[in-house]
Formats: structure tokens, C-alpha cells, sequence
């Protein structure tokens, strides 16, 4: 950390959660490449809780992050032109273990047919058919381990100097370094002259 005027890039809050894992090392690979060498970047994640603990905070008892997926309709609506009934849907937050991950879905609790801005061999007719129990995937929320964030960074060019956590684990922020070998990124080459 000791080298006054390096390039550092500041990625606050969890929002890298909220890549899928190869979009998260492909962000990560085009900041080092981008920046360069000695460039650092404090990066903030959210770390893997109890099932119970997170559940209650994607599914919290006020509704906040309820009102958040239902406005995904709303927005829908209101700039596609879609028809989606936000009250025939309820919201759920389930924990993936598997995949390390919270998945916020809003469940069908009613039949209805919704309206499309466009049509395609899926959707033939410009209409979704939603049955009962059908569901809608609206957001995915990644959750880290210290060493599984660390071996991430890794594998996508960086090296993580140092970690802070709050005294509860429940969130860190990591101090890394741009070890990649440059830019990985395509040279356009100019068309030859006729």
C-alpha cells in the first residue's frame, strides 16, 4: 500500500454480488486490465449468513424489499407497455446454498395472461401465459466466503492485500492488487486503406 500516487478504483456497497460468478470475474479482469499496473481497488461484498438471517432481510417483516421487487412490475408497465398485475403476485426470497446466493422471485398467486412489447418464437402471440405457482426471477444476491471472494479476485487478475470485516462477519471490504499482466482487452485494428 505503499506506493503514493497508484491508480485506485473504489467499488463501494455489495453490488459485485449481483453479478453472475464469471460476469463478477469479467468486471473484475476489465477494471485491472483497464487501470493497469499498480493499480488497487477497494471492493465492498457481502459474506454467507445463516439461511434464517438472510431470508429475513431479503423478505424483511416492514415489506421494504417486497415494494422494491413489486416496482420491477410497475416500471415494466409502465415503460414496455406491459400488463402485469402486481397484487396477483407475492413476493419470496429463498437462500441457494449450492449456488451461494439469494434469489428474490415474485410468485404467481393468480392465472393471467401479460401483454408483451414484442413477440418471438417463445412468445409467439405478444402474451406470457402465468399459471398459479409460476414464478418470476428478479434479482440474484451472491454471497462470499473470506477465501472464496479471495480465490475470485485471484483467478481475475488480483491479489487480495488485505480484508476488514465488521465485528459481526457479516460484511467486508478488501483492499486488492492488480497482479494481471496487462490489458486483456481486443485491439480493433484499422481497416486497410483501398
Amino acid at each position: 500500500m505503499a506506493n503514493p500516487g497508484r491508480p485506485l478504483v473504489f467499488f463501494p456497497g455489495s453490488t459485485i454480488g449481483n453479478f453472475e460468478p464469471e460476469d463478477a470475474r469479467d468486471f473484475l479482469r476489465t477494471v485491472g486490465a483497464s487501470v493497469g499496473s499498480p493499480a488497487a481497488l477497494i471492493i465492498g461484498f457481502d459474506l454467507v449468513k445463516p439461511r434464517e438471517v438472510l431470508e429475513a432481510a431479503y423478505d424483511d417483516a416492514a415489506g421494504v424489499t417486497a415494494a422494491f421487487n413489486f416496482n420491477a412490475l410497475r416500471h415494466l408497465n409502465r415503460l414496455l407497455g406491459t400488463d402485469f398485475r402486481p397484487d396477483c403476485f407475492r413476493h419470496r426470497a429463498l437462500w441457494n446454498q449450492e449456488a451461494s446466493r439469494i434469489e428474490m422471485h415474485l410468485v404467481a398467486v393468480a392465472d393471467q395472461i401479460v401483454t408483451l412489447p414484442f413477440n418471438s418464437a417463445r412468445f409467439p402471440e405478444n402474451r406470457l401465459r402465468l399459471q398459479v405457482g409460476d414464478h418470476i426471477v428478479t434479482e440474484h444476491s451472491y454471497k462470499y466466503t473470506l477465501e472464496g471472494f479471495g480465490t475470485m479476485a485471484q483467478e481475475s487478475g488480483w491479489e487480495a492485500a488485505w480484508t476488514w470485516t465488521d465485528p459481526g462477519s457479516l460484511f467486508a471490504v478488501g483492499f486488492l492488487e492488480w497482479r494481471g499482466s496487462g490489458p486483456n482487452l481486443e485491439t480493433v485494428s484499422e481497416p486497410a486503406s483501398r
